[in-house]
């Protein structure tokens, strides 16, 4: 009975932490205010906060499958609810929400394969985002007029490629680096070939990808939580467990 009990309290904390890592999705709203910015606003934001919260979410040895996509389950619904109240309308909005999943999902494996530290690895990796989607479009830096993609459009065409925001706002069917005129002054889209993502291709193949890698990660960590367990026991002499977590 007490065992009973202890694995429901387990299981109740362990999805409050999912709740909690999903309710920072939901910041996106205190910007909903502009016309016509939610739903492109908060789906920058998600992609943006995939991958450290899955780092995140990983902690205290949630399972992937139980308490991990919970979270981007509720980010997808907040997609749907903004998308059945804005004007505005994704084009493709399971191949946002595919993308969305996937990114989480490689996070939460990275964040298996870790032993404390996730807050510090889940601030490095939103940085490293934010690197990353800035470097398309040079983080909004430059002169007027002057653009290093006319001179070098295989490193631009990379920078470009290798952006989360780009990935999954083409996944979700927006032209991006084209219909912002900023974005396609800055990024220097015009000096180089290149196909958008496809949604029903790249958000799919992202999404198999990240739950392979979770499922195995999570599938490694519980195996060396039993290893654990088992040297302690043997030490200890009894049937005392330690607690469970990473």
């Amino acid at each position: 009975m007490g065992r009973t009990t202890s694995l429901s309290s387990f299981d109740r904390r362990l999805i409050a932490q999912s709740l909690g890592i999903a309710g920072l999705g939901w910041l996106c709203l205190l910007d909903a205010g502009r016309a016509g910015s939610s739903i492109h606003g908060c789906l920058a934001w998600l992609c943006l906060l995939s991958l450290p919260a899955g780092i995140l979410a990983s902690a205290r040895g949630a399972r992937f499958w139980i308490h991990g996509l919970l979270v981007p389950a509720i980010w997808c619904f907040l997609l749907v609810w903004l998308s059945l109240r804005d004007e505005l309308r994704l084009p493709n909005p399971a191949g946002a929400m595919a993308a969305i999943t996937g990114l989480f999902a490689m996070g939460f494996a990275l964040g298996c394969c870790l032993r404390g530290a996730r807050v510090r690895l889940a601030a490095l990796a939103l940085l490293g985002f934010l690197l990353l989607a800035g470097s398309a479009q040079r983080g909004g830096l430059g002169r007027p007029g002057v653009n290093p993609a006319k001179d070098q459009p295989a490193l631009a065409r990379t920078l470009v490629n290798l952006s989360p925001l780009v990935f999954v706002l083409e996944c979700a069917g927006l032209d991006w680096t084209h219909a912002n005129p900023q974005v396609y002054q800055q990024s220097g889209v015009e000096w180089f070939p290149r196909s958008a993502y496809d949604g029903r291709v790249a958000g799919l193949g992202i999404l198999i990808l990240g739950a392979a890698l979770a499922s195995l990660a999570d599938r490694l960590r519980k195996g060396r939580r039993s290893d654990s367990r088992e040297t302690y026991s043997a030490a200890a002499g009894e049937g005392t467990e330690p607690p469970i977590g990473d």
